[in-house]
């Protein structure tokens, strides 16, 4: 599988090929039979021209990897960024879990905290009837005996 980096040299230089080829004028082409070799002769202009093309595309290319590189290191540290984001959700989802747990055993303690309280409150009302009832028992054997 192709990396963009590989895919972009490959551009670059099918580029470089077609501009070279494009731009030069052949003046004429000689072949020697023994060598195997083959001479393209132009002017002066046009090879100058050809070298700004090639030296302009060799600096794109640079600048294509620099910012590769710049893209993959920026990518590494958001992919870190999420894993912390990821993992300071699920820490965030625990504390929320033992935050509703320990709500529900405090709601279970008031619940019972309130039944006693009333039930409490109950036994007071009739310790006090009957406090008042014995008082008023011994009150009227008073006033009994006190009369005889």
């Amino acid at each position: 599988m192709m990396t963009k980096s590989n895919m972009l040299k490959r551009l670059l230089l099918s580029a470089l090929l077609v501009v070279s080829l494009s731009s030069v004028s052949f003046a004429s082409t000689t072949t020697y039979p023994q060598t195997n070799q083959q001479t393209i002769t132009m002017t002066l202009s046009q090879y100058n021209e050809l070298k700004m093309n090639i030296d302009s595309l060799e600096m794109n290319l640079q600048i294509l990897e620099q910012n590769s590189s710049t893209d993959k290191k920026q990518l590494v540290e958001l992919r870190n960024e999420l894993e912390t984001c990821k993992s300071q959700i699920l820490l965030a989802q625990k504390s929320s879990e033992k935050a509703e747990n320990l709500l529900k055993e405090v709601e279970t303690s008031l619940k019972t905290l309130t039944e006693q309280m009333d039930s409490l409150k109950h036994k007071l009302a009739v310790k006090e009837r009957q406090n008042k009832l014995a008082w008023s028992v011994a009150g009227g054997l008073l006033i009994g005996l006190a009369m005889k």
